[in-house]
């Protein structure tokens, strides 16, 4: 029998990817609901004006230097190429995380 009373301490990283999937993760962070300390939401975006409204602590730019801030346009191979460069940062965001779920919108 399982005790329903003890909290996890499984660490879960909860990252948005791209204007929708950082509004979804920016809703659930800043739900009355206080959050477990073994959640982390992570907000990872190309446009840094998109990134900026993002209400997580946080928040990754995606292809810096390659869209200097701006938005991939919905293409998929800008999206990867910003990713490409900035997987460095995307994979210290990870570290540690046990269960990773992305948040992003498809075609």
């Amino acid at each position: 029998m399982s005790d329903t009373g003890n909290q996890s301490t499984t660490r879960f990283k909860v990252i948005g990817v791209g204007g929708i999937g950082c509004q979804v993760i920016s809703q659930i962070a800043t739900t009355r609901a206080p959050t477990p300390p073994n959640i982390e939401y992570i907000a990872m975006d190309t446009d840094a004006q998109d990134l900026e409204m993002a209400c997580v602590p946080i928040r990754i730019q995606l292809g810096g230097r390659l869209l200097h801030g701006l938005d991939s346009g919905t293409d998929p191979g800008m999206g990867r190429r910003a990713a490409e460069e900035s997987k460095v940062q995307i994979r210290q965001s990870v570290r540690g995380a046990e269960i990773v779920f992305i948040i992003a919108e498809t075609e």
